[in-house]
């Protein structure tokens, strides 16, 4: 039971606890704007979409860094839509891609201290970008494509793929593994 997944949603009113794999999309159901969710080591589902401003911390992905606690992992894609304004992630792998859905403008999103094993999509033809976007300290499998966000961070990532479609991006400090001629514009 000491692995069990936990999740622990702090709101205004308080804290509420949820276990199990499906304890994520519980704590996300019962969240409103604004709240933080704490994921413990494990594995989790996320729901189909979020769709508010949260804040989740999970445990992390080292293995060096939660060997007393377990990867915090989220089993599924996490996708971003509109309502998603300052939505915050830090310290989960996740076993799917992350991102947006075709031009939807979610802004001021930082993702920090994960790893995405698919790959990291924001598209669109910035009709309705996303703007302020910020990718920190993250390990990406596969590549990142943000074609519909204006001023994006990418700082201090491993990077295994490529990155496409850039639109005023400051890209510092990242470790770039894939191998080609392709062009940032």
């Amino acid at each position: 039971t000491s692995t069990a997944q936990k999740v622990a949603l702090h709101t205004s009113s308080g804290v509420q606890h949820f276990k199990g794999g499906t304890a994520l999309q519980s704590a996300y159901t019962e969240s409103s704007a604004g709240d933080t969710i704490y994921l413990s080591g494990g594995g989790f589902n996320p729901p189909a979409n979020f769709d508010k401003h949260l804040v989740i911390f999970g445990a992390g992905h080292y293995v060096d860094s939660t060997l007393a606690t377990g990867k915090t992992i989220i089993n599924g894609n996490v996708t971003l839509n509109e309502n998603a304004d300052l939505f915050y992630i830090e310290g989960v792998e996740i076993n799917g891609t992350a991102g947006s859905t075709t031009n939807h403008s979610v802004d001021n999103v930082t993702i920090k201290n994960c790893k995405i094993n698919g790959t990291f999509n924001m598209p669109g033809n910035l009709s309705t970008p996303s703007a302020n976007l910020a990718l920190i300290g993250n390990v990406f499998v596969g590549a990142v494509y943000i074609a519909n966000v204006e001023n994006a961070l990418i700082s201090n990532c491993i990077i295994q793929g490529n990155i496409a479609d850039a639109n005023g991006a400051v890209i510092s400090n990242n470790i770039i593994l894939f191998n080609s001629a392709y062009v940032l514009h």
